[in-house]
């Protein structure tokens, strides 16, 4: 497919990002670290789109169901509080005996 050609802005840090990838990163022009930076969010997407579907959804699903129950966040956030307390109670026995 050909390509084609667009204008982009950026702001003065994003300019002088591409420009050193391209002086020291062995980055052809400016367009080519584009066309990377384009891929990686492409793969990055499908990636998350792969993640909801396989992932989260079957999850979602039960839930909506009610084959599983959900946590509540602040139940999760107790009980990894709780279970850091623990820890540091117990590295502080180790220490003291």
């Amino acid at each position: 497919m050909p390509n084609t050609t667009i204008t982009l802005e950026v702001n003065p840090t994003q300019a002088a990002f591409v420009q050193r990838l391209v002086a020291e990163n062995g980055y052809a022009s400016a367009a080519e670290v584009a066309r990377e930076a384009l891929d990686l969010m492409r793969e990055k997407d499908r990636a998350m789109d792969k993640w909801l579907r396989e992932e989260v959804l079957p999850v979602y699903e039960r839930i909506k169901s009610g084959e599983e129950r959900a946590i509540p966040a602040e139940e999760v956030f107790a009980r990894l509080r709780a279970r850091r307390a623990a820890k540091r109670r117990e590295s502080g026995h180790r220490r003291a005996g």
